[in-house]
């Protein structure tokens, strides 16, 4: 909004009435407060119009106010404080009193509207209705199959490693006794001799725990059902001079 009717009037005002350097004052005023306006700030806008005002009466500043608070401040009391002001002032525009004396009763209207709703009591909650649910029982479901267990699979496999390790150390124990067999040297002899000792026994453990293994994995997959028996088996084994002991746990 543009206020150059309320600066043709402010330039209009009689130096005569005005201390010195009294109009440029108002100008200055009335221009910054038309810059704030533009801004958005509304409240520094009226801060400077009113100072103008103080200045020098005049009709249209007055207005300006009014409008502002009615429209950007949204205070509707001095809204109408304003506009009655300007309905008073010397210099009022006859032809717009009707107009502003609408604005008065419509802001009027809406003062006690919002003194209506502030005072309006909260509306009581109503009784919640209670209704009877009947629960139809649905008969129960079978349990789905269990799912395929890899365990079984897993001890096959470990199983069929040892195994295969078993058998990687039975050859070389065969090698170690071809090599007793072979040499003459007594040192010799008793090295490969004890190498082949050591690598037999350690194929037979092996051997065993893989037998013992592939045997338990099959057990597995035939009671694969029994999750129980399944979760408690064991396979241990135990070295001792001479071979080697294997225990199967876990089923019985």
């Amino acid at each position: 909004m543009k206020f150059i009717l309320l600066l043709c009037l402010l330039l209009g005002v009689s130096f005569a009435q005005t201390e010195e350097g009294g109009e440029a004052r108002i100008e200055a005023l009335a221009e910054a407060g038309a810059a704030a306006y533009d801004a958005g700030d509304y409240v520094k806008a009226v801060g400077l119009y009113i100072r103008a005002n103080q200045l020098e009466p005049n009709a249209p500043l007055i207005y300006n106010i009014a409008v502002i608070y009615e429209r950007k401040i949204d205070d509707p009391q001095l809204a109408i404080q304003f506009y009655r002001r300007y309905i008073g002032s010397p210099d009022v525009d006859p032809e717009k009193i009707p107009v502003v004396n609408e604005r008065i009763i419509k802001l009027k209207l809406e003062i006690q509207k919002r003194e209506a709703a502030r005072a309006k009591p909260d509306k009581p909650a109503e009784p919640t209705s209670v209704k009877i649910i009947k629960v139809i029982q649905d008969p129960i479901a079978p349990p789905p199959p269990p799912k395929p267990s890899v365990a079984p699979w897993l001890v096959i496999g470990t199983g069929a490693a040892l195994g295969i390790a078993g058998g990687v150390f039975g050859v070389m124990a065969q090698r170690s006794a071809d090599d007793f067999d072979e040499s003459d040297l007594l040192a010799v002899k008793r090295d490969a001799k004890d190498r082949s000792q050591t690598q037999a026994l350690t194929a037979d453990i092996l051997g065993g725990a893989g037998v013992a293994a592939l045997t338990i994995g099959v057990i597995m997959l035939w009671v694969e059902g029994d999750d129980a028996s399944a979760s408690k088996a064991s396979i241990g084994f135990s070295a001792h001079e001479g071979g080697g002991r294997v225990h199967i746990g876990g089923f019985l």
